[in-house]
């Protein structure tokens, strides 16, 4: 099994890969190449990119940590 993620509209990147790493399911992580981000840290061992709150460029609202902790126990039940 692999996750493919969209980088580019995906809020729970860090959730996903932590889990996928977690239960050793491999993460393909998909990033328009056309956008320009300054990260100011990039960990390669989880494969994700961490921007500051102040470089969120677009989008909706912040998630609440209530729905980061439905979407973890879901996410989890999908893949036991």
């Amino acid at each position: 099994m692999t996750i493919y993620i969209d980088a580019d509209g995906c809020p729970v990147v860090d959730i996903t890969v932590g889990i996928a790493k977690h239960i050793g399911v491999e993460c393909i992580i998909i990033c328009d190449t056309s956008h320009v981000f300054t990260a100011r840290k990039i960990r390669m061992s989880g494969t994700s990119l961490r921007f500051a709150p102040s470089e969120r460029l677009k989008g909706s609202s912040k998630r609440t940590a209530e729905q980061d902790t439905m979407f973890e126990k879901m996410l989890r039940e999908k893949l036991s």
